[in-house]
């Protein structure tokens, strides 16, 4: 998945090349056909969920389908917790 070979060049910082020289824009132009870094963020978020979707559905999920969902647990997580019922 693209976000997961994204997230991997940018937190080892595998984007700055042998030189150790090159900006993450630049290795965006150069490998990544010239995508965003905004885009490129959005896909580093996107690709677990992507996953899970794609491992329990076996056939890969569609971008707009985990764009609509990736930010539904962030939402969840928000909300207070109700507290448990004693019975």
């Amino acid at each position: 998945m693209r976000g997961e070979a994204l997230e991997a060049a940018f937190r080892r910082r595998l984007y700055r090349g042998e030189d150790g020289q090159r900006t993450r824009h630049q290795y965006l132009d150069d490998e990544w056909d010239g995508i965003s870094e905004s885009a490129a963020y959005r896909e580093i978020d996107e690709w677990p969920l992507a996953k899970a979707i794609s491992d329990v559905c076996e056939r890969p999920a569609s971008d707009s389908h985990v764009r609509a969902l990736v930010d539904a647990p962030r939402h969840w997580r928000a909300r207070p917790q109700k507290e448990e019922r004693e019975e």
